[in-house]
Order: structure tokens, then C-alpha cells, then sequence
């Protein structure tokens, strides 16, 4: 009997064992990000550049929550003589993701909802004489997505293409974030 007690204890501590060794830990992405206005508020901006990063809790193994924070500049989408124009953005959001598979190559498809701070600057510099305007606003967004992470030894490569859409006062404003990085687990 303790010999059957030993067995049954053995099994289940190797599969306590292989279970916490199954368990999918989270993983922080830090990624450029290339951004390119496509609407209304931001038809002045040209494309921007920036960082980001992203955390991912994995709730399961295809299914994990996610926290982004991003800051990116966009210069002037037309060049005006006498005139510097920037746009800074940092879209704060959360969100959730879905893996398509659990292979080693994976596809992910999610959604997200933030924040969208942002921050408009125009200089005007002609014959001496220099005026700048300024403002700022924040404005809710969301964000539907789709993208890949490659394994690359211990890491992964994540690459995501966003499709961010800006709730404002007078309609919406949006922009295609492409993002690419590094994804460390944690």
C-alpha cells in the first residue's frame, strides 16, 4: 500500500511539475514604431517615429491581456516656408490579444482601448520676428490589430500593424501603426 502511495504521489508531482513547466509567463515587447496619418486632424502631420512597449499577461496559452504605452513625432506632412510644424502622440491603452495558433510561429489578432495624448506645435520665423502655438488634448481611441511573433532563441521577434481610430470633439482622426521588436519574457 505505501508502495502504491508512493507511485500515485510520484505521478502527481510530475504532472504538478509539468504543468507549472506548461505555464505561459508574461513577456514585455519593446518595439520601434512607424506611424502614418491617414485622416483629418492629422492630414498636416506627416509620418511619425517612435518607441513603444508592450506588456502581455497571458491568461492562457492563446489568450492574453496587454498594457501599451508609445511615443511618437510626426513632423509637417507638407514643408511651409517660414513654418515648423510637430505633432507628438502617446497613445496609452489596454487591451486584449488572441493567438490564431500555438505553433512556433505565431499569428495574433486583438483589440484595444486608451488614451491618445497629444501635443501640437507651430512655429512661425519670418523676417526676424518668431510666434509659436501650442496645444495639447487627450482623446479616447481604440485599436484593432493583427500581427506575428517569430521565436528567436529565448526571445521572440513581434511585429504588429495597428489601425488606431481617435474619438474627438468634432469627428475621429486615425493613423496605421506599424510596430516592430524585441519580445522578452519575464
Amino acid at each position: 500500500m505505501k508502495f502504491f502511495v508512493a507511485v500515485v504521489a510520484t505521478i502527481c508531482i510530475v504532472n504538478i511539475s509539468s504543468v507549472s513547466a506548461r505555464e505561459v509567463k508574461p513577456s514585455l515587447s519593446l518595439q520601434a514604431v512607424y506611424a502614418v496619418p491617414i485622416d483629418y486632424l492629422y492630414n498636416s502631420a506627416g509620418n511619425g517615429y517612435g518607441g513603444g512597449a508592450t506588456l502581455y499577461y497571458n491568461v492562457d496559452e492563446s489568450l492574453s491581456l496587454t498594457g501599451h504605452i508609445a511615443y511618437m513625432v510626426h513632423g509637417a506632412g507638407i514643408e511651409r516656408q517660414y513654418t515648423t510644424y510637430n505633432l507628438s502622440v502617446i497613445p496609452i491603452n489596454v487591451g486584449i490579444l488572441y493567438k490564431l495558433s500555438n505553433s512556433a510561429v505565431t499569428p495574433y489578432i486583438g483589440f484595444g482601448a486608451g488614451m491618445f495624448l497629444a501635443k501640437t506645435t507651430v512655429k512661425v520665423e519670418y523676417m526676424g520676428i518668431s510666434q509659436e502655438a501650442s496645444e495639447s488634448s487627450s482623446d479616447v481611441g481604440i485599436t484593432p490589430l493583427f500581427g506575428i511573433m517569430i521565436p528567436f532563441g529565448a526571445l521572440s521577434i513581434d511585429a504588429t500593424a495597428k489601425y488606431n481610430v481617435i474619438f474627438l470633439d468634432g469627428g475621429t482622426t486615425s493613423y496605421i501603426g506599424i510596430q516592430a521588436g524585441v519580445n522578452i519574457p519575464l
